[in-house]
């Protein structure tokens, strides 16, 4: 009996990881397309931007997300 008490916690905690870990990777995603598609005012500055997105993961949105995206314009559409 207690066997099945601790298999639905370890599904549990699976479910709670694999939601989290999902919510991070969707948050990681849309800060890059965000990076990706925005005008930056330096020559080289989408391209760190990029790199830090990419190679810090989360982190590195979260980084962006407060610090990079402000100094940055949405492009015109016409």
């Amino acid at each position: 009996m207690e066997q099945t008490g601790i298999s639905i916690i370890g599904g549990v905690i699976f479910l709670f990881s694999l939601v989290i870990s999902l919510v991070f990777f969707v948050f990681w995603l849309w800060t890059l397309i965000d990076c990706i598609r925005r005008e930056h005012k330096g020559e080289n500055t989408k391209l760190i931007w990029v790199l830090v997105i990419v190679l810090v993961g989360p982190l590195g949105s979260l980084i962006y997300l407060l610090a990079g995206r402000s100094n940055t314009y949405l492009p015109n559409k016409t």
